[in-house]
């Protein structure tokens, strides 16, 4: 369930675990009658928030993929051996142990107690923001890491992470850098070589590849700039934090493998320009070939999003500063545009769905007709 909020933030519950902690916590009823309550809810049912000033701003809407990879990250932190807290009680005590000499046995070990504990909220915190980045990345792949870069260059402060919370969260330079490098790991050959298809000329393809290679570039700089990890290192709890996410970010890939397909630009780079062409036209991109009616290439939700989010880097940005209004407007005819397609692109998908199915049925009664005749 997706709903709009006032807030300028993206967010996620599940909908049984949130009224099952108010009926128990709030209005104080027996755990027998709130189970009795959702007994008929045997799966998870979630509901994302979004801004809702930002409706019509498609291509942030990637973001949800972020919001989608939170179960992901949960059920990696449940799964996942806790021998790690052990590691992180020895550090502790390298870090801390000669202030704490002079306290009694027992207020050492509460000390160290709210240390750990502490450091262990914030490595799983970092752990589930950083992990539902890549999901968002593996998903929207172009789409998601831009989207996350316009979403952190709107931040007036990207190098402190937000510790001192319930989830704390790593600061936002730090999740683009993950999120940059896991990207750049992918065959990204394509952009650097001539490439021609049905209604796309190697000038365009050039044209979307430069735009790449300087976005790129952009979060490349930023990334490259390193005033968030020395915020991280003079402080004890986060230093000895960051340490252990970056050693789980092996184990936390691999978990992510196993579960979300990747949406890897070599493989379906061919379609995504055919979008953007579409795009450039003023038309909306819900098919990458509508040659043949009754066998038409569909796009899918993220081919049309990373369509768009090349023609939005590639034409929208190039336009000069002082074109401010056109810039807008043209933005919005893109939003339009990528909305529309995403609707086509449902209705022609499910066209052909039942139209398969019919034509199945049709041909099976011909048989049997030509059988039993």
């Amino acid at each position: 369930m997706i709903r709009r909020q006032w807030h300028y933030n993206f967010k996620i519950f599940e909908f049984k675990e949130y009224y099952e902690e108010m009926l128990l916590n709030f209005l104080e009823l027996e755990p027998s009658i709130v189970n009795q309550i959702f007994e008929d809810f045997k799966q998870h049912i979630y509901i994302i928030s979004f801004p809702g000033f930002q409706r019509d701003n498609l291509l942030i809407q990637s973001i949800l993929g972020h919001e989608l990879g939170h179960p992901i990250a949960d059920e990696y932190l449940k799964q996942e051996p806790k021998n790690y807290k052990y590691d992180i009680g020895v550090e502790v005590q390298k870090v801390y142990g000669s202030k704490w000499e002079g306290l009694a046995e027992g207020e050492r070990d509460k000390k160290k107690t709210e240390i750990i504990d502490k450091i262990v909220s914030v490595r799983n915190g970092f752990i589930s923001e950083i992990l539902s980045d890549l999901v968002a990345s593996y998903v929207f792949n172009l789409a998601g890491l831009f989207a996350l870069s316009t979403y952190c260059y709107s931040e007036p402060d990207i190098d402190t992470p937000d510790i001192d919370v319930e989830d704390p969260h790593p600061a936002w330079r730090t999740r683009l850098r993950f999120v940059y490098v896991d990207f750049k790991a992918q065959d990204l050959s394509v952009l650097d070589r001539e490439f021609s298809t049905e209604g796309v000329d190697n000038e365009f393809h050039e044209r979307i590849s430069e735009a790449i290679k300087r976005k790129m570039q952009e979060i490349e700089v930023t990334v490259e700039d390193t005033r968030d990890q020395t915020i991280l290192e003079n402080d004890p709890v986060t230093r000895i934090a960051y340490r252990f996410v970056t050693e789980a970010l092996p184990n936390m890939k691999s978990f992510l493998d196993g579960r979300v397909p990747r949406h890897r630009l070599e493989h379906h780079y061919r379609e995504v320009i055919k979008c953007a062409r579409r795009l450039f036209e003023g038309i909306p991109p819900n098919a990458t070939n509508e040659h043949f009616i009754y066998e038409p290439k569909i796009a899918n939700l993220q081919t049309i999003l990373i369509g768009g989010s090349l023609y939005k880097e590639t034409f929208l940005s190039s336009m000069p500063l002082d074109q401010g209004k056109k810039y807008r407007e043209t933005l919005d005819q893109l939003n339009q545009l990528l909305t529309k397609a995403l609707e086509l692109s449902l209705i022609h998908s499910e066209f052909h769905k039942h139209r398969w199915a019919e034509d199945r049925m049709y041909k099976h009664r011909r048989i049997l007709f030509k059988r039993f005749s």
